[in-house]
């Protein structure tokens, strides 16, 4: 008795299994590249959904805050993280997740703790693949060393001219 077993040719499947596998693991490796390149910036900065939960962030985005860490932020909401923002940021922020662009080159931040930081910030949207907006994309410097400078060289400057009118009387 002859028993015929159907043959099924699976070399187009195997081809497409690998070349899915090869591209998710393309897509890992992009991943991981973005994630150290915002992670090592030089500059603070922080991107989040459209609820302004953390998406991502640099290390010196947690420096210059003294955030816990980069993992603890992860999926949190900004607005938690930071109660005390000012209101003009929110709105910033709710501008820029419709698609504007903002920036401020140099603004005070007063800490709910007293703390001051001047900050150069700007804030974008950034697009998932079907072009809706994602989120936004916060780069934030703390410029309050440079600031401080600024503010001392100008008291310096206005004593100098109030000793040299003096003098002139």
């Amino acid at each position: 008795q002859t028993c015929a077993l159907p043959i099924f040719d699976i070399t187009d499947r195997k081809r497409i299994e690998a070349d899915r596998q090869q591209a998710e693991e393309a897509l890992r490796e992009q991943e991981e590249l973005l994630r150290l390149f915002v992670r090592s910036a030089p500059v603070g900065i922080a991107m989040f959904d459209r609820e302004m939960r953390y998406v991502m962030l640099s290390e010196r985005c947690v420096q210059n805050y003294q955030l816990e860490s980069i993992e603890a932020c992860i999926g949190q909401s900004h607005y938690d993280v930071f109660p005390d923002i000012p209101p003009h940021w929110r709105e910033a922020h709710q501008r820029c997740l419709a698609g504007a662009t903002e920036r401020s080159p140099e603004e005070l931040f007063v800490r709910a703790n007293g703390t001051e930081q001047w900050i150069f910030w700007e804030i974008l949207p950034w697009y998932k693949h079907d072009r809706e907006i994602g989120g936004i994309i916060i780069f934030a410097e703390e410029i309050t060393q440079r600031k401080q400078a600024e503010l001392q060289l100008q008291q310096t400057n206005a004593e100098r001219s109030e000793e040299h009118t003096s003098e002139l009387q």
